[in-house]
Protein backbone atom coordinates (compact mmCIF):
# COMPACT_ATOMS: atom_id res chain seq x y z
CA UNK A 1 0.00 0.00 0.00
CA UNK A 2 0.98 3.51 -0.95
CA UNK A 3 1.51 6.31 1.76
CA UNK A 4 -0.57 9.34 2.09
CA UNK A 5 2.62 11.25 0.50
CA UNK A 6 3.09 9.35 -2.65
CA UNK A 7 -0.58 9.15 -3.37
CA UNK A 8 -0.54 12.75 -3.07
CA UNK A 9 2.29 12.90 -5.43
CA UNK A 10 0.42 10.74 -8.07
CA UNK A 11 -2.82 13.00 -7.29
CA UNK A 12 -0.33 16.05 -8.20
CA UNK A 13 0.00 15.09 -11.71
CA UNK A 14 -3.08 15.01 -12.79
CA UNK A 15 -4.27 18.21 -14.70
CA UNK A 16 -5.84 20.71 -12.51
CA UNK A 17 -8.52 22.36 -14.62
CA UNK A 18 -11.70 20.24 -15.05
CA UNK A 19 -12.35 17.64 -17.85
CA UNK A 20 -15.63 17.69 -19.30
CA UNK A 21 -16.18 14.24 -20.77
CA UNK A 22 -19.40 15.19 -22.14
CA UNK A 23 -17.90 17.26 -24.88
CA UNK A 24 -14.85 14.63 -25.60
CA UNK A 25 -17.70 11.87 -26.04
CA UNK A 26 -19.77 13.86 -28.68
CA UNK A 27 -16.48 15.07 -30.75
CA UNK A 28 -15.65 11.51 -30.40
CA UNK A 29 -19.31 10.09 -31.49
CA UNK A 30 -19.28 13.12 -34.32
CA UNK A 31 -15.83 11.65 -35.51
CA UNK A 32 -16.55 7.92 -35.66
CA UNK A 33 -19.52 9.06 -37.58
CA UNK A 34 -18.03 10.98 -40.36
CA UNK A 35 -15.45 7.99 -40.59
CA UNK A 36 -18.55 5.69 -40.52
CA UNK A 37 -20.02 7.84 -43.61
CA UNK A 38 -16.45 7.36 -45.31
CA UNK A 39 -16.33 3.57 -44.67
CA UNK A 40 -19.97 3.03 -46.17
CA UNK A 41 -19.34 5.28 -48.79
CA UNK A 42 -15.98 3.18 -50.40
CA UNK A 43 -17.37 0.01 -49.70
CA UNK A 44 -20.31 0.85 -51.67
CA UNK A 45 -17.62 2.01 -54.34
CA UNK A 46 -15.90 -1.40 -53.92
CA UNK A 47 -18.91 -3.34 -54.63
CA UNK A 48 -19.84 -1.50 -57.58
CA UNK A 49 -16.87 -1.79 -58.78
CA UNK A 50 -15.84 -5.44 -57.94
CA UNK A 51 -19.55 -6.55 -59.61
CA UNK A 52 -18.77 -4.37 -62.67
CA UNK A 53 -15.20 -6.11 -62.87
CA UNK A 54 -15.94 -9.70 -62.70
CA UNK A 55 -18.70 -9.27 -65.38
CA UNK A 56 -16.06 -7.75 -67.94
CA UNK A 57 -13.43 -10.29 -66.48
CA UNK A 58 -16.37 -13.30 -67.45
CA UNK A 59 -17.27 -11.80 -71.11
CA UNK A 60 -13.50 -11.75 -71.49
CA UNK A 61 -12.75 -15.28 -70.59
CA UNK A 62 -15.75 -16.59 -72.72
CA UNK A 63 -14.52 -14.38 -75.69
CA UNK A 64 -11.02 -14.73 -75.90
CA UNK A 65 -10.93 -18.18 -76.79
CA UNK A 66 -12.85 -17.65 -79.99
CA UNK A 67 -10.68 -13.98 -80.52
CA UNK A 68 -7.57 -16.18 -81.31
CA UNK A 69 -9.24 -18.59 -83.37
CA UNK A 70 -11.16 -15.88 -85.09
CA UNK A 71 -7.48 -14.21 -85.61
CA UNK A 72 -5.99 -17.58 -86.91
CA UNK A 73 -8.77 -17.88 -89.42
CA UNK A 74 -7.88 -14.52 -90.25
CA UNK A 75 -4.32 -15.04 -90.97
CA UNK A 76 -5.36 -17.82 -93.23
CA UNK A 77 -7.71 -15.60 -95.34
CA UNK A 78 -5.52 -12.79 -95.55
CA UNK A 79 -2.45 -15.26 -96.58
CA UNK A 80 -4.36 -16.50 -99.44
CA UNK A 81 -5.70 -13.44 -99.86
CA UNK A 82 -2.42 -11.96 -101.02
CA UNK A 83 -1.59 -14.98 -103.38
CA UNK A 84 -4.99 -14.49 -105.36
CA UNK A 85 -4.41 -10.68 -105.37
CA UNK A 86 -0.84 -11.21 -107.27
CA UNK A 87 -2.92 -13.76 -110.09
CA UNK A 88 -5.13 -11.45 -110.45
CA UNK A 89 -2.78 -8.46 -111.18
CA UNK A 90 -0.69 -10.58 -113.13
CA UNK A 91 -3.86 -11.68 -115.39
CA UNK A 92 -4.29 -8.03 -115.74
CA UNK A 93 -1.08 -7.20 -116.58
CA UNK A 94 -1.33 -9.98 -119.40
CA UNK A 95 -4.72 -8.14 -120.63
CA UNK A 96 -3.18 -5.06 -120.80
CA UNK A 97 -0.03 -6.44 -122.61
CA UNK A 98 -2.65 -8.27 -124.90
CA UNK A 99 -4.94 -5.45 -125.60
CA UNK A 100 -2.30 -3.13 -126.77
CA UNK A 101 -0.79 -5.46 -128.89
CA UNK A 102 -4.08 -6.23 -130.63
CA UNK A 103 -4.43 -1.97 -130.91
CA UNK A 104 -7.94 -1.80 -128.23
CA UNK A 105 -8.22 -0.56 -124.83
CA UNK A 106 -8.44 -3.00 -121.72
CA UNK A 107 -11.66 -1.30 -120.32
CA UNK A 108 -13.07 -2.31 -123.99
CA UNK A 109 -12.58 -6.80 -123.11
CA UNK A 110 -15.81 -8.46 -121.01
CA UNK A 111 -15.01 -7.86 -116.94
CA UNK A 112 -12.42 -6.14 -117.19
CA UNK A 113 -13.43 -2.90 -115.49
CA UNK A 114 -15.65 -4.72 -112.67
CA UNK A 115 -12.24 -6.93 -112.00
CA UNK A 116 -10.19 -3.93 -111.23
CA UNK A 117 -13.04 -2.12 -109.05
CA UNK A 118 -13.61 -5.38 -107.21
CA UNK A 119 -9.82 -5.47 -107.08
CA UNK A 120 -9.94 -2.16 -105.42
CA UNK A 121 -12.52 -2.90 -102.35
CA UNK A 122 -10.64 -6.77 -102.15
CA UNK A 123 -7.44 -4.38 -101.35
CA UNK A 124 -9.52 -2.09 -98.87
CA UNK A 125 -11.16 -5.00 -97.20
CA UNK A 126 -7.94 -6.65 -96.78
CA UNK A 127 -6.30 -3.47 -95.31
CA UNK A 128 -9.18 -3.53 -92.70
CA UNK A 129 -8.96 -7.11 -92.00
CA UNK A 130 -4.96 -6.84 -91.49
CA UNK A 131 -5.59 -4.10 -89.08
CA UNK A 132 -8.11 -5.45 -87.15
CA UNK A 133 -6.51 -8.62 -86.87
CA UNK A 134 -3.08 -7.02 -85.58
CA UNK A 135 -5.41 -4.76 -83.11
CA UNK A 136 -7.10 -8.62 -81.73
CA UNK A 137 -3.43 -9.95 -81.98
CA UNK A 138 -2.36 -7.29 -79.38
CA UNK A 139 -5.27 -7.56 -77.30
CA UNK A 140 -4.29 -11.05 -77.05
CA UNK A 141 -1.25 -10.66 -75.64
Amino acid sequence: MRTPQELQSIFDKFPKEKIELKNHKINLATDLSTMLNIVEAQLEMNKTASSRSNKIYSTLVSVIPEAKERSQINDSIIKGIDKKIQIVEKEIENVDKLAAELGVKSSAVDNYNKVLSELSQLKKTTSSLVSVNKNIQKLLK
